[in-house]
């Protein structure tokens, strides 16, 4: 090659990379910034969020749910697959999301990550839902934007249950895509995860999870395994065709009939009629895999009486997080087992 050529080689490739666009950062980073009054002492290291794809196409709960993306394959994880990493937040948090450019919008989009076809154990379908809007807005950087976490309920205790898809799109049309879940509650100590934690503004409580000293002294104790559940009672007795009243007998006669059970909305409350032939003092005990969850102590009257036991909220988020389907309620008087009836949880699950 003679040296003229050569030159102007080197000239042509000289003017090719600076007319070559910039490099894309293939990364996101997220930090939480809490809210007044609830800061954690030690907050959670910002975590670093790998760029999926670059797709401007939010996601919607149509996808979350099985329906086709308009976006390639593989821009968001699967519904029921790994969303990591886990940001620990409390509802009114402020996160933080870092551009390597300046973004023209962002949306934050969260759902559950229930797997496509998930069932109850009765068969009930269990769709993925919305977790509420995550309200998005800029900095005055405009690489920095911030998402405000929407009220959660109890099930965002556990880590697998939410998925959050971040789509952010600069001014010239390109876009990225991060993915990652969130979890409460947000301890005040993000280094040891063992102490006061948050789960929003109004409420707060102590967390440790390989068993530590709450407030007041005391040692919690590490969890230990499961009960086993309780023994099948067997099928129920036809009910009788007037009031579905179950008969349930004690010392040879019968002195009580209980209609089946039915949740109420919201998982607030259990109802049932039971006809009693004479006035008595009557236990009922709810319980789930062997583990009681409420009792209740009624004086019935020899009639038949509606019966209305409220459900107090530990009982409501243990019917909840119940993977058998089912609460065993036990109704006793005298020291007797007058019945045992299988009521369903679906109620708390909607």
């Amino acid at each position: 090659m003679s040296r003229a050529a050569a030159a102007a080689l080197s000239i042509t490739i000289l003017l090719s990379a600076a007319g070559a666009s910039p490099a894309r950062a293939d990364s996101v980073m997220i930090a939480n910034r809490a809210q007044p009054g609830i800061e954690s002492t030690v907050p959670q290291t910002p975590l670093e969020l790998t760029v999926r794809g670059d797709c401007v196409f939010a996601r919607t709960l149509g996808e979350a749910r099985g329906e086709p993306s308009p976006c390639p394959i593989g821009t968001w994880v699967a519904p029921g697959g790994d969303w990591s990493p886990t940001a620990h937040v409390a509802a009114g948090d402020r996160l933080e999301l870092s551009f390597p450019t300046a973004q023209a919008s962002v949306d934050v989009v969260g759902t559950s990550n229930y797997p496509v076809g998930l069932r109850t154990p009765d068969g009930t379908p269990v769709p993925n839902e919305s977790l509420g809007a995550f309200a998005t807005s800029p900095t005055a950087d405009g690489r920095v934007w911030v998402a405000t976490v929407p009220p959660l309920d109890n099930r965002a205790r556990f880590p697998t249950f939410s998925a959050i898809a971040v789509t952010a799109r600069e001014s010239d049309g390109r876009a990225r895509n991060v993915a990652f879940r969130v979890q409460t509650p947000r301890s005040a100590d993000e280094s040891t995860r063992c102490g006061p934690a948050h789960y929003s503004a109004s409420q707060s409580g102590f967390i440790c999870p390989d068993g530590g000293a709450p407030p007041g002294g005391g040692r919690v104790p590490p969890p230990g395994p499961a009960p086993p559940p309780s023994p099948d009672p067997g099928p129920a007795p036809p009910p009788r065709p007037d009031l579905g009243l179950m008969p349930s007998a004690a010392a040879g006669r019968a002195v009580l009939r209980v209609a089946k059970p039915r949740i109420g909305a919201g998982c607030s409350s259990l109802g049932m009629l039971v006809a009693a032939k004479t006035r008595g003092t009557v236990h009922f005990r709810a319980s789930i895999a062997g583990r009681t969850v409420a009792r209740w102590k009624r004086t019935l009257q020899p009639r038949t009486t509606r019966v209305q036991l409220r459900l107090y909220r530990a009982a409501r988020t243990r019917m909840r997080r119940s993977s058998r389907g089912s609460i065993a309620l036990t109704v006793t008087s005298g020291g007797r087992v007058l019945t045992r009836r299988a009521v369903s949880t679906r109620a708390c699950r909607t």
